[in-house]
């Protein structure tokens, strides 16, 4: 979306001065070692030193806001401690290299803080993507969705590498990478994309989905062809081209159409949609629940990035349905689960619907913002040990510091709500 948005506060009064208050405890129980012990070695929580990046988005969030309070030297502490993780083993957005240099980026907006290591970061991925790349370049046309997915593969590296693209020449790696989804998205000649995985190369609840057939393709941001449109809309958008990403941007939004599901709240999305003899099939499936991660309200970020690529009205007009069909579908489906984080929960329903209120002027967005904020701020606890209590797959609660599932990104979120300063970090997100 649009690179400066003059960024609106959602609530004003009490609501602003709680979600603010909450939002600064958080940071200071998020920067305290012996609270981060206390819940890190938990299996469940699946902690990463780098996820320390997290930790020093909420305190440059917090240095932006409140510049007088000298939160500058937290948010730098807590991004030197990622930066010296011997925990990177590869490029990815989440748990790789490129998580390191987007908070770089984010924290270094509009100075030159972060110069060697963001420069040492773009020469690694210059010197190392041909390896990632080289993977699809001798494929057989199926391949795990960590090669080109928003969280582990090209489209993550891609979001980073934009974010490093400011009406300078775009970094080779770049080009390379937005190739390889164009190539990706050309279909075979039974109209089969690329972007094609086998369930059996999946974890979670689309594993060994024999619904499937013989191969899927996922529907998500997350882990599917979602996230790869978005970062070829968000690439267009920027000027940055590539023979086909035109074609290939209409393909997948087309695409995209052709394979609504409807129900009682709108128009929603499968998870994914399985390959069966040859052909795309959706029989038995179901409408993905609504999130980020995957459903109608992360489709909807693709679908608006599209339109506004491509000036196509359609998928700008398709975008705030899904949209408004996910808030509908989510506020009556998600009575026992409710997750509080960005990924699949209430905090992540908000970010977007921020954006999309300041993106399309549409105060119907606004209104929804509002009313998950006031349902996320209605799980909060001081009992917890960061405020917010993350839901696992078995619906038990656990306190849970991270980004995407935890205490982080849902302190960004309260932030964003409750700020005049543009959240930046919600790029990861590929919101901005």
């Amino acid at each position: 979306m649009s690179e400066y948005t003059k960024w609106k506060c959602a609530v004003n009064g009490q609501a602003k001065r709680d979600a603010q208050r909450i939002a600064k405890n958080m940071a200071f129980s998020l920067g305290s070692a012996s609270k981060l012990n206390s819940v890190t070695s938990l299996e469940i929580v699946q902690w990463n030193p780098l996820e320390h990046c997290g930790i020093a988005l909420v305190f440059n969030a917090l240095d932006r806001i409140f510049p007088k309070e000298d939160f500058h030297a937290a948010a730098h502490k807590h991004l030197s401690i990622a930066t010296s993780s011997q925990q990177i083993h590869h490029l990815s957005l989440y748990g790789g290299l490129c998580q390191i240099g987007l908070t770089a980026s984010v924290m270094s907006k509009g100075s030159t803080k972060y110069r060697g290591l963001l420069e040492q970061i773009d020469r690694t991925i210059e010197h190392t993507i041909g390896q990632y790349i080289g993977v699809v370049q001798q494929g057989n046309g199926q391949y795990p969705t960590a090669v080109y997915d928003h969280i582990s593969g090209l489209s993550g590296v891609a979001v980073y590498l934009l974010s490093r693209t400011n009406g300078d020449k775009p970094q080779k790696a770049l080009l390379q990478i937005l190739e390889t989804l164009v190539q990706l998205s050309r279909k075979n000649n039974q109209g089969i994309f690329g972007f094609t995985t086998q369930p059996a190369w999946r974890r979670g609840f689309l594993a060994n989905n024999s619904q499937m057939g013989n191969g899927m393709v996922d529907c998500g941001m997350a882990h599917g062809i979602v996230g790869a449109l978005s970062v070829m809309s968000l690439a267009l958008t920027k000027g940055v081209e590539v023979e086909g990403i035109r074609e290939s941007i209409r393909s997948i939004a087309d695409w995209l159409l052709t394979h609504i599901m409807q129900d009682e709240w709108g128009i929603g999305w499968p998870a994914a949609v399985g390959i069966v003899d040859g052909q795309y099939s959706t029989v038995n499936n179901n409408v993905a629940e609504d999130g980020w991660c995957y459903g109608a309200p992360g489709i909807a970020i693709a679908l608006l990035h599209a339109g506004r690529a491509l000036g196509e009205s359609e998928f700008s007009t398709h975008a705030i349905e899904a949209l408004r069909s996910g808030n509908r579908r989510a506020q009556t489906q998600r009575i026992l689960h409710r997750s509080p984080a960005l990924c699949h929960g209430l905090a992540g329903m908000c970010q977007i619907n921020l954006r999309f209120w300041h993106e399309t002027k549409n105060e119907e967005f606004h209104k929804s913002a509002i009313h998950w904020f006031e349902e996320l701020m209605n799980t909060y606890s001081e009992s917890f040990v960061f405020g917010f209590r993350e839901i696992d797959w078995r619906e038990k609660p656990f306190d849970s510091p991270m980004f995407l599932s935890g205490a982080s990104g849902i302190a960004l979120n309260l932030l964003a709500v409750a700020s005049e300063v543009e959240p930046f970090w919600d790029g990861f997100l590929m919101l901005s």
